[in-house]
C-alpha cells in the first residue's frame, strides 16, 4: 500500500525466485525470510538463495522452469489482456528479458538508464505518484531485482516466492542473493509443491500476504 496526498495504490505485489541453495538440510524445507544470525557472508546469505548471476556488466537468471514462468504470466497479466497491468522492475531485471512482456506495461526504475523505448522512473515512489495521478490503484507488480524489492517491501502487501529445485554454482562474487525480510504481520497463505519430471525442474510456489489489523 502507498498513500500520497493525492491517493492510495490499495494493493502492491512481489514476485522473486531463488535457487534452493536455501534449503535447510537437517528439515528438507524453506526456512522463512528472516534476518540471518551472523553467518559469514557467502554461506549466510544462501539461506535465502540465489536470485542470479551478474557476469561481464549483464545480470541473468541461470534456470529455465516452466511453472515459474507459467504462475508469472497468470498472475501479472489480464485473463484477456484487454487491460496492461504494471510490472515494475529494476534496470538489469529488465535488460535480463530475452523479449518483452506482452499485454503488460513495464516500467524501470533507474538512476541511470536513458530509453525512449521504456518508461523510467528515479524511484519506486515517483512511480507511484505517477500511477495514483493516472487513477491507478491495483494490479501493480514489483518483480526485482533485489534491491527494488529491498526498497519496496515496505509498500508490498503479498508476495509470491518461488524456490527453484536447482543449486546455483559459480564465483560467490558473481552470485546474487535474495535479501529480502519479511514484515513483521506477512504470514505464508498457500504453498504449492511441484516435483521434477522429465519435461520440467520442480519448484515451490509460497503465497505470502500482509495482515492489517
Amino acid at each position: 500500500m502507498y498513500k500520497n496526498s493525492k491517493g492510495w495504490i490499495t494493493r502492491v505485489t512481489g514476485i522473486v525466485a531463488r535457487d534452493s541453495s536455501c534449503l535447510d538440510e537437517d528439515t528438507g524445507r524453506h526456512p522463512p525470510l528472516e534476518r540471518d544470525t551472523g553467518k559469514e557472508s557467502s554461506e549466510g546469505n544462501r539461506k535465502r538463495g540465489v536470485i542470479g548471476v551478474y557476469k561481464d556488466g549483464r545480470y541473468d537468471i541461470p534456470w529455465r522452469c516452466r511453472r515459474d514462468m507459467t504462475h508469472f504470466r497468470q498472475v501479472t497479466r489480464h485473463p484477456t489482456g484487454e487491460d496492461k497491468w504494471i510490472c515494475i522492475m529494476g534496470k538489469n531485471t529488465y535488460l535480463s528479458l530475452e523479449k518483452r512482456l506482452v499485454d503488460r506495461r513495464e516500467i524501470v526504475i533507474s538512476t541511470s538508464m536513458d530509453d525512449n523505448d521504456v518508461e523510467v522512473y528515479r524511484s519506486i515512489e515517483e512511480c507511484f505518484d505517477r500511477l495514483i495521478d493516472e487513477g491507478i490503484s491495483r494490479h501493480i507488480y514489483v518483480i526485482g531485482g533485489n534491491q527494488l524489492l529491498q526498497n519496496s517491501m515496505q509498500y508490498i502487501d503479498d508476495l509470491y516466492l518461488t524456490t527453484i529445485d536447482t543449486r546455483v554454482v559459480g564465483d560467490p562474487e558473481e552470485l546474487v542473493y535474495l535479501d529480502i525480510e519479511l514484515p513483521w504481520n506477512m504470514k505464508l497463505l498457500t504453498r504449492d509443491e511441484y516435483l521434477d519430471d522429465r519435461d520440467d525442474v520442480g519448484c515451490v510456489i509460497e503465497h505470502y500476504i500482509r495482515f492489517t489489523m
